[in-house]
């Protein structure tokens, strides 16, 4: 639909000075950040392991735990994105989580998989794994005396989607990020910008896992005023 009704409490005005394009991916990927961020809330003076650093969630996360104060250590296997990374506000960057050292106090997971398995090992006595993703698609196994060794740590699921429902996806944290990209505090990881009709060949992209960050696809005035963006055949 070209129209929605939306309840106020979950959007927020663009300020001026950021794009539709940048402000596109705060709602899912900025905000899955800040929701994971908060479990280990406070972060000054903190050790936050991210895995996944290179992707739209783990940028976020980067740079908002550096924000915060947080001591980051980044998980990349892009080498060629690791003193980005350094920029973003990670201390210490390493190609795999075997790499990193521990305890940490918040550990932001989304490959899954072994490195699922190494984060729960590498969590504090009292501190938090938040699940967000599996971008590896495998499977996880672990030892339950690896949790009984930990003490109260805590595994933590977190899907932002559920928080439509519950009302939690609110505009004041998107207002937040919004004045930090504004203000030059927060940076939005857009790897690229394609017509909206170039959809399948970028999800295939994305898949393949062949570039980091976001993927952001434009809908022209052309396409908005109803002319037709690619040939179309008639019934």
């Amino acid at each position: 639909a070209e129209r929605v009704a939306i309840p106020v409490a979950r959007v927020a005005v663009i300020p001026e000075g950021v794009g539709f394009d940048v402000a596109a991916t705060l709602p899912i990927a900025g905000l899955t950040a800040v929701r994971a961020l908060e479990l280990g809330a406070p972060l000054r003076g903190s050790r936050v392991l991210v895995t996944g650093a290179s992707g739209g969630v783990g940028q976020f996360a980067v740079q908002l735990a550096a924000l915060e104060g947080a001591n980051v250590t980044a998980v990349s296997s892009r080498a060629a994105q690791h003193e980005a990374l350094r920029a973003l506000g990670a201390r210490e960057v390493v190609a795999r989580i075997d790499d990193a050292r521990d305890p940490f106090d918040l550990i932001l997971e989304s490959v899954g998989g072994p490195s699922l398995t190494k984060a729960i090992e590498l969590v504090g006595s009292e501190g938090v794994v938040a699940v967000f993703g599996i971008s590896s698609e495998q499977d996880s196994t672990l030892n339950a005396r690896t949790l009984f060794n930990k003490g109260a740590a805590t595994i933590y699921g977190l899907l932002v989607f559920e928080e439509y429902d519950s009302g939690r996806l609110g505009a004041r944290d998107l207002e937040r990020l919004m004045t930090l990209v504004r203000d030059g505090r927060l940076r939005s990881p857009i790897s690229l910008r394609r017509p909206w009709t170039e959809l399948p060949a970028t999800m295939r992209e994305l898949e393949k896992r062949e570039y980091p960050g976001k993927a952001v696809l434009e809908v022209s005035a052309m396409d908005r005023a109803g002319v037709p963006a690619v040939e179309r055949s008639e019934p």
